[in-house]
């Protein structure tokens, strides 16, 4: 049975957390975790989705994302988060078995996306991403390459956020 259609709306944040099958930690290898940086620049702007925030653990992938409509794309297939995952994850679990000498299913069957249509809501979720490493005990915490935490606490671009939460916060009247 297919799944029932996600509501994402243009320009709202939403929180996406994707798992590797069984929780097998085959993130942990870092030229794993260059390529997920290098597939997440290269597909975002193709697919006309923002990366707010993002960390990779040893086992899952946060992302804040949004998207430049509202809907999906049921033409072409080509843009928004659905396209944007769809391409990213499929070209991660090729790279990740063939660095692993392994076959088969790489990540759990769904991801888990929920918006965050307001300030309070996606400040939740960017605080969240940002003290995952934390949280885990990552070496390097908030500096670790693997996280936005470079460009939030140093402003130091990434290549991989394209956006910065304050753009979303701008737009709401409340908080400015």
């Amino acid at each position: 049975m297919a799944s029932v259609p996600r509501d994402f709306v243009a320009d709202e944040p939403v929180l996406v957390t994707t798992r590797c099958v069984l929780r097998v930690r085959f993130l942990e290898h870092p030229a794993v975790k260059t390529e997920i940086r290098r597939l997440i620049a290269k597909w975002a702007p193709k697919c006309g989705v923002e990366v707010t925030a993002f960390t990779i653990a040893a086992n899952h992938l946060h992302l804040l994302l949004n998207q430049d409509r509202t809907g999906h794309d049921r033409v072409a297939k080509r843009r928004g988060i659905f396209p944007f995952l769809r391409n990213v994850l499929s070209a991660v679990a090729r790279y990740a078995n063939a660095a692993h000498s392994s076959q088969g299913r790489f990540w759990e069957r769904t991801y888990y996306s929920r918006n965050r249509p307001s300030a309070e809501q996606a400040l939740q979720s960017l605080g969240y991403i940002l003290e995952h490493p934390v949280k885990h005990g990552i070496a390097g915490g908030f500096d670790d390459a693997n996280t936005a935490g470079g460009l939030y606490f140093r402003g130091t671009p990434d290549g991989v956020a394209t956006a910065a939460i304050g753009l979303f916060l701008a737009r709401d009247p409340e908080v400015r």
